[in-house]
Formats: structure tokens, C-alpha cells, sequence
């Protein structure tokens, strides 16, 4: 979980110092029940080598990246800090988007295990490639056929089925989630944390990201600053011909005015002022992650075994690890 600074007490500058002063290079983040298997693979989701490909190559790619900015002085600090700090600087992009990439891949492979639903002495083969007939199939319909490797832990279980319906309904939107991303990301299950005299969490919620994109409001906001600057830099340039600084000026009080009108505006339902309200006082803490990536399965399951993996990482998912991450569930409130 992202720890947030406080940066009204402590600037973005003095927390650069202060990682700077480590001056300690990173490495490869340790995942213990992953490093054990580093020879063999996690069993029945990745051979040895895929998940060489899957996370050792990513991950050391990602930290020589990191390490490339101590030349300006910031090599250590937790991925955390860095993340926290640089996702409101544009300019560090490059230090926010490693850190942050590091941090996703390592969050969903810690959430991952040999899978468990085989007899423990059995080979669990990984399934054959899939071909273009594979994915052209339409979906086996079995009314009577259960899902496996489902959550144990009750309080689990209950949160999952208040907000989603049903483990069943559960599990489908979380891999179709992540079936949709084209390209680079990865699919959450989060909890709303709703910031008031005390924190509240009531509801969970299946939420994608896409690159470099972290599940909390925060760090989300980094592409708008990123969009922020680009503009402001090019306003700047505009700015110094009078006649654009005019135009520019007089536009500004049109939407001046617009914005006015659209603070006076009646709120005339509950539901639009909780949403209006939890706009901006809502967080999400992450509890699983799915890496959608394609650098996650091409290697043991080709082009098209995108689904077949999915299948294979729900399998994988360590429920105890998923339960140890929830926060204090509170009260359904009711107004």
C-alpha cells in the first residue's frame, strides 16, 4: 500500500534531498515465495523461464532505468516515496514511471502461488499454446461446474459477494478487466477508502490502470499534471505575441464566467451531492493486482493465450495474502 507524504510539511525538494542522501543504488525487489522458485517457475502458471520473462528481465530493466537518474543525485529511496513524491513532477516522469511500473509487476506477483488445486506430487503442465481457432471459440457454458481456488477466508468471501454479487460474477468481471487491456497494465481489486472524521471502507470495486497508472486517486492525477505542464510550456511560448496574449486573456474570462455559473448550480439530488462529494474524498488501497501485460504470458502462452493465462493466474492467487492486505471493513452507512 502507498504510504502518502505530507507534502504541505515536507516539500517535494526535501524529500528529493533526503533520497538523494541514501545514495544507495537499486535491485531487484526480493519476493521470497517467488525467488524459491526462480529455478523451476511458479507451478502451473509460469516455466522458469517465463517467469524470467515475466518479471526478473521487467524488473531489472526497470531498476537500471532507476538507476540511471543518480546523476542527479536521486538513486535510493523506496519505490513508495518515489512515487509519492515525483507523480506531481512532470519533469522526473521517467524516475515516477519506473518506480511505478516496479512497484505494479512486484505487487502482482506477490499475490501469486504455485497453484494448489492439483495434488501437491502431480506435474501441473502448462497448457498448450493457443492458435487463432482458440481465439475465435465462444465460451463453454457448464451451469453445474464450479470455480476453483476461490476465497476461504469469510470476511473475504462476505465483502466480495456485498459488492459484486457473487464470487462467480466476481471472478468474470476481474479477468474480463483484464482481457481488455491492449497493451501494458494491469487490473485491481480495490476497496473505497472514503476520507471523513474517520476513515470508512465499504465497498470493493475491479479497476484497470494502464502503463505506468497507480489505483489511487493521487498518483492518478500524474497524467493530468504531465498534460498541465505541456500546455503551460506552450501557452508561455504563445504568450509572447501580444496579440495571442489578448486572445488568450479574453478567453480566460469567458471561462471564468462558465465556471462561476457552474458553482451556483443546484445540487438537486442525494445522489449527485455523494457524488460531487466523494470525488474528492475518495481513495482506493489495493489488495490484488493482475498483470495484464502482454511481457507477463507471451513466453509460455503465445500470442493468443492471453485467456489461458488469466485462467492460470486466478488459479495462482493466494487468497491468505489477499485477506491480510484488507483494512477494517466499517458499517454500511446509510443517509
Amino acid at each position: 500500500m502507498l504510504r502518502s507524504l505530507q507534502i504541505g510539511t515536507k516539500s517535494s525538494r526535501s524529500v528529493l534531498n533526503s533520497i538523494a542522501s541514501q545514495r544507495s543504488l537499486h535491485t531487484v525487489p526480493k519476493i521470497e515465495t517467488i525467488d524459491e522458485l526462480k529455478d523451476t517457475g511458479l507451478k502451473g502458471l509460469y516455466s522458469a523461464k517465463g517467469l524470467e520473462s515475466a518479471w526478473y528481465s521487467r524488473a531489472q530493466s526497470y531498476v537500471n532505468n532507476l538507476n540511471k537518474e543518480s546523476t542527479d543525485g536521486v538513486a535510493g529511496g523506496s519505490l513508495e516515496d518515489i512515487i509519492s513524491t515525483f507523480y506531481k513532477e512532470p519533469i522526473k516522469r521517467s524516475l515516477y514511471e519506473n518506480a511505478s511500473l516496479l512497484y505494479n509487476t512486484k505487487f502482482a506477483l506477490e499475490c501469486l502461488a504455485p497453484i494448489n488445486t492439483f495434488n501437491s506430487s502431480e506435474e501441473v503442465a502448462l497448457p498448450p499454446k493457443a492458435t487463432v481457432k482458440d481465439l475465435l471459440a465462444g465460451p463453454v457454458l457448464n451451469r453445474n461446474s464450479a470455480i476453483s481456488n476461490v476465497p476461504t477466508n469469510n470476511n473475504l468471501k462476505d465483502w466480495l459477494v456485498d459488492s459484486f454479487g457473487s464470487i462467480v460474477e466476481f471472478k468474470t468481471l476481474l479477468l474480463n478487466s483484464a482481457m481488455a487491456i491492449k497493451g501494458d497494465g494491469f487490473a485491481w481489486l480495490v476497496v473505497e477508502k472514503l476520507v471523513r472524521r474517520a476513515d470508512v471502507y465499504e465497498t470493493m470495486f475491479v479497476l484497470n490502470t494502464y502503463n505506468c497508472g497507480q489505483p489511487n486517486s493521487n498518483a492518478s492525477k500524474y497524467l493530468d499534471d504531465l498534460k498541465l505542464f505541456h500546455h503551460t510550456k506552450e501557452q508561455e511560448n504563445k504568450l509572447k505575441d501580444p496579440e495571442a496574449k489578448l486572445a488568450y486573456e479574453e478567453e480566460q474570462k469567458k471561462k471564468n464566467k462558465l465556471e462561476y455559473s457552474f458553482q451556483n448550480t443546484l445540487i438537486e439530488t442525494v445522489d449527485e451531492a455523494k457524488s460531487i462529494h466523494h470525488a474528492t474524498k475518495r481513495q482506493f488501497v489495493p489488495i490484488l493486482a493482475i498483470d495484464a501485460s502482454p511481457k507477463a504470458y507471451l513466453h509460455d502462452y503465445g500470442v493468443f493465450g492471453k485467456k489461458q493465462y488469466l485462467e492460470r493466474v486466478w488459479e495462482s492467487i493466494d487468497w491468505d495474502k489477499i485477506a491480510a492486505r484488507l483494512p477494517q471493513r466499517s458499517e454500511k452507512l446509510q443517509l
